[in-house]
C-alpha cells in the first residue's frame, strides 16, 4: 500500500488523503489488469485493458477492451497471453480508450497485482499522448500476498491454486486472467 500526494476524488467530494479514514465500503477501488507486448515501458505497449471500479462491493463501472498499439506485434508478451494479432489490429487505439481509463481511475484507489507494471505501462501510454496519470493511492496485491502468505510463489496463478480459485483464461486481462 502506497500513499502519495493529496488530490480530489471523482464525485466523492473528498480529498484522497481522507480515503483511509472511510469505512472500506465507501472507498472507491479501481481493480486494474493489463496485458502488454513485453515488459519494457519504453518500447512495449498495452494491448488489453480491464478495469473495474468498485464501491461498496458493487461494480459501478467497467472497461474491458483490446487496444491496438499501432505497430507490428512481435513482443514476447504476445506469446504469453495469446491474443491474436488480427483481434488487436481491429481494436481501438489507446488515444480512444484514454478518456474512459482516466474516468474510471479518477479518485479511486488503484489496485493491481504487481501494480508497478500496470501503473508504469498506463503512465507510459498517457505520456505518449502528452497526458499524465495521477494515482495517489495504490494497493499492490502482490506485495500484500508476499507479506501475508508463506507460499513458494505469489504469482496470480500460484495464489489461485493455493486458494482453489479456477481461472478461465490466465494471462488475459478481462477473462479472469
Amino acid at each position: 500500500i502506497y500513499r502519495r500526494a493529496r488530490a480530489r476524488g471523482r464525485g466523492e467530494g473528498r480529498r484522497v488523503s481522507d480515503l483511509w479514514e472511510l469505512p472500506v465500503d465507501q472507498v472507491p477501488l479501481a481493480f486494474v489488469d493489463l496485458e502488454f507486448t513485453g515488459l519494457d515501458t519504453d518500447k512495449d505497449r498495452v494491448v488489453e485493458v480491464c478495469i473495474e471500479r468498485v464501491l461498496g462491493g458493487q461494480v459501478i463501472d467497467r472497461l474491458e477492451t483490446l487496444v491496438c498499439p499501432g505497430e507490428e506485434l512481435t513482443g514476447s508478451g504476445m506469446k504469453i497471453h495469446g491474443i491474436a494479432a488480427e483481434a488487436i489490429a481491429a481494436a481501438p487505439a489507446f488515444t480512444e480508450v484514454l478518456p474512459r481509463v482516466r474516468n474510471i481511475l479518477e479518485g479511486a484507489v488503484f489496485v493491481a497485482h504487481a501494480a508497478s507494471y500496470d501503473l508504469g505501462f498506463l503512465r507510459a501510454e498517457f505520456a505518449r499522448l502528452g497526458e499524465s496519470l495521477d494515482a495517489p493511492w495504490v494497493i499492490d496485491t502482490l506485495h500484500l500476498a508476499r507479506r501475508s502468505f508463506l507460499f513458494p510463489s505469489h504469482s496470480m496463478d500460484a495464489l489461485c491454486t493455493q486458494f482453489g480459485i479456477v481461472r478461465e483464461a490466465a494471462h488475459r486481462a478481462g477473462d479472469g486472467g
